[in-house]
Parts: C-alpha cells; sequence; structure tokens
C-alpha cells in the first residue's frame, strides 16, 4: 500500500447526455415515495382519515338509514400541534448567527438580521414554516427546497422637454436610449424613451408536496441521500421561457395527471379535468433529479442536476442537454418522529388512525341503536 499519495481511482469511459437521461429515469421509478409505494400508500391512508370524510376505509356498511359519522382524531391531533410548533419557531428570529470571537459580534448580528429577511420579506417565511411542519405531521416527512435565481426587471420610461445633461445622467445610471430624441423645436427641449434591465439574484424558498419528492431507495434517516429528486408540471409557455425547446417533446396531454395523494390534499376526485384554455398553456410532466453521479468518468461522482420533460432529457434551444453538474441538491427535509436506518420514519396522524376508527366505530354504534 502506498502512503503519502493519493488512491487510484477508477476510471470509466465518459457518459453521454443521452446515457445520463435514461440513469435519471430509472432512478426516478425505483426511488422511494413515487405512486404506489408503500410509503405513499401509508400517506395516502392519513390523508384519507385527516379528511374525515365516510369513504373508503372510513364508508358505513351499504345499509339504508346506517349511521355515516366520522370521528375527526387525526385532524384534530394535527390542528392542535401546529399552533404551538408555530409559535416556537415563528416568534422570534429562524436563524442567529452566534460570533466566536468578540469582535466579529456586528457582523453576527448583521448577518442574522439580513437572512431572517430573505426568509420572512423576501419570502412567506411563516407560510414556509406552516406548510413545512403540516406536512410532517401529516406526511411523515416535509421537504423544503432553497435555491438562488437571477431575476430581471424591465422598465421603460418616456421623458419630456429634457436637457442633454439629464439625458447623459440617466445614460450614466445604466439606461439605455430607445431610438432617437426628439426635439422640440420652440423649447429646445428633448423627448426620449429608455429602458432599463435590472439584473439580480435572489434566494427562493418552496415548500415541496411528499408526494412530489423522490428520494434514493438506500437513502437513510442521517445521511445524504445519492439521488434526490422533484416531480412536478409545467405550463408549454413557462417552459418556454426558461428556454427549453419543445419541438421534439410529446405535447402535453392537458389532463391533470394528479396522483391519488394530491387529489385527496386537494379533495378533489378523479374525474376533475384541466381543460387548456390555450394551446400554450398544455400541461407537461416534468422532473428536476439531483444525483452522484461519476459523468466524466475520472472516478469521482459529482452532483449533476438533469432535467426530464414527459420522462425524456430535456434540452435547451440551441441543442444543449438539460445536464448541469452543481454543488448539491437544494433539498432540507424534517421528521416528526425518525425510525433508525430508514429514511421515512412516523408521524403524529400513524398514531391517531387507531383511535379515530374506534371513536367512529363506537358513535356509530350508538347512533344505529337510538334511531
Amino acid at each position: 500500500m502506498a502512503y503519502g499519495t493519493e488512491a487510484a481511482k477508477t476510471k470509466r469511459a465518459k457518459m453521454t447526455d443521452e446515457e445520463v437521461g435514461a440513469i435519471a429515469v430509472e432512478a426516478l421509478r425505483t426511488s422511494l415515495g413515487g405512486p404506489g409505494t408503500e410509503v405513499s400508500q401509508a400517506r395516502l391512508r392519513n390523508l384519507e382519515f385527516y379528511n374525515a370524510e365516510a369513504t373508503g376505509e372510513l364508508a358505513p356498511p351499504e345499509i339504508e338509514d346506517r349511521s355515516d359519522f366520522v370521528a375527526t382524531d387525526v385532524a384534530d391531533t394535527i390542528e392542535g400541534m401546529c399552533p404551538q410548533l408555530m409559535r416556537m419557531f415563528v416568534s422570534g428570529d429562524a436563524v442567529e448567527f452566534e460570533a466566536k470571537f468578540p469582535q466579529a459580534e456586528p457582523v453576527a448580528r448583521l448577518a442574522t438580521a439580513y437572512v431572517n429577511h430573505l426568509f420572512f420579506t423576501r419570502n412567506d417565511g411563516v407560510g414556509i414554516v406552516y406548510d413545512w411542519f403540516k406536512d410532517a405531521l401529516l406526511q411523515k416527512v416535509g421537504f423544503v427546497k432553497v435555491w438562488a435565481e437571477e431575476e430581471s426587471d424591465d422598465s421603460r420610461q418616456t421623458f419630456e422637454g429634457q436637457t442633454e445633461e439629464q439625458l447623459l445622467l440617466l445614460l450614466r445610471e445604466g439606461w439605455t436610449l430607445d431610438g432617437e430624441p426628439e426635439v422640440d423645436e420652440e423649447t429646445g427641449g428633448l423627448t426620449f424613451t429608455v429602458t432599463k434591465e435590472d439584473r439580480r439574484t435572489c434566494i427562493k424558498c418552496e415548500v415541496c408536496p411528499p408526494d412530489a419528492v423522490r428520494v434514493d431507495a438506500n437513502a437513510r434517516w442521517g445521511g445524504e441521500p445519492a439521488l434526490i429528486g422533484h416531480v412536478f408540471r409545467k405550463r408549454k409557455f413557462e417552459l418556454e421561457q426558461d428556454g427549453y425547446d419543445l419541438s421534439d417533446m410529446p405535447s402535453g396531454g392537458g389532463v391533470a395527471a394528479d396522483s391519488e395523494e394530491t387529489l385527496e390534499m386537494l379533495g378533489q376526485s378523479m374525474d376533475d379535468v384541466y381543460a387548456a384554455p390555450h394551446e400554450s398553456h398544455s400541461l407537461y410532466n416534468c422532473a428536476e433529479v439531483y444525483m452522484q453521479l461519476d459523468r466524466d468518468g475520472d472516478g469521482v461522482a459529482e452532483w449533476v442536476k438533469i432535467c426530464l420533460i414527459e420522462d425524456t432529457l430535456a434540452t435547451y434551444v440551441g441543442g444543449e442537454a438539460a445536464i448541469e453538474q452543481v454543488d448539491g441538491h437544494p433539498f432540507v427535509w424534517i421528521c416528526p418522529i425518525p425510525r433508525p436506518h430508514a429514511f421515512f420514519g412516523d408521524c403524529p396522524a400513524d398514531f391517531a388512525i387507531g383511535p379515530q376508527k374506534l371513536r367512529t366505530n363506537v358513535v356509530r354504534a350508538i347512533q344505529d341503536n337510538l334511531y
């Protein structure tokens, strides 16, 4: 064994874009959290008991004049815990930086104020915390996605009766002249139109529905999954604005391919169909897959972001594949009752189902014998 030298790494051939796309599709198919998996079925059951409707497992016997009462233990448990958690985590700063040295205290206070401003003011921090915790209490694990996004704010203004000095001042401030200025023959003033494109990087936070997140099947709580993905639907014009080439993509179906979990959460039925008002509003099934992959064959697996549209590797206008090497994934998650050696643990809703079934049956028996 050689000491003081870097260990030899296994070299492989570089992967093609098509191979990377196929790996991402297969990884999503075999991941945890998708429709029909054991975790998905458990979350769906929790949602059904939370909604407390006399259907499915809670449906009464098909006998005339039988009670259809349904207890609300799951909903009462979740709604009773949310205010206490919100009071604990939202009443003060969401994040606080501590200085290691006395001279760094002003910087720590400034960092605390800035990060809390980003979370509570630039983003809906209170709403994010509420949705995040409620997902975790009801559906085992709550997910939040945090990322940086470049935004542009285009401004356009027309000025009348201005001088050349005022025009030059605007140009120095970053405004661009749109067309030639017009000169008023009587006053000598200038009439012109200027435009300005202001670009800035914004920090965005979003709560991801648990049924829209896919996790590596070998992931364990406390460790970093080698794969995590986010599936969602997006309109055609939104994808085109992001620069994607949809010419070779299957056309959006227009029918909302929501999972049973999503429909139960929204209180909708499978009969609800999305009718696009225009072809540009057609919906496409999309996915962002973050996985560790030795794409370049150097023996080291790097984090790669892969974008899929309709289970096909997405491409940008110009032919470039939507594959990007990144520093890591943008997801954070929380589980109220973690289980050792498993990614998905338990939640209060799991333990409130038994009492809800018992109370439902007892009250129904009483009502059936009273009337």
